[in-house]
């Protein structure tokens, strides 16, 4: 069962890029155990290149998407 999914804006100079961790109820039982045997799954984008307009664009879209402003 789905419990949350928790969102990372990772930043390195210019680039950046968009990682989801899906936090699943499994996954929390699991890591409680003596030897935990779940992975956490994680979703992310490639890098984005800031300097380009493109990709600028593409990060602040998935910006307000995070934050369900319309554009």
């Amino acid at each position: 069962m789905f419990l949350v999914s928790v969102f990372i804006i990772a930043a390195a100079r210019h680039f950046l890029c968009f990682l989801e961790f899906d936090i699943l109820d499994e996954y929390l039982e699991d890591i409680t155990r003596e030897e935990p045997t779940l992975i956490l799954p994680v979703t992310c984008t490639s890098w984005l290149d800031l300097n380009d307009y493109t990709e600028r664009r593409y990060a602040a879209e998935n910006i307000l998407r995070l934050l369900q402003i319309e554009p």
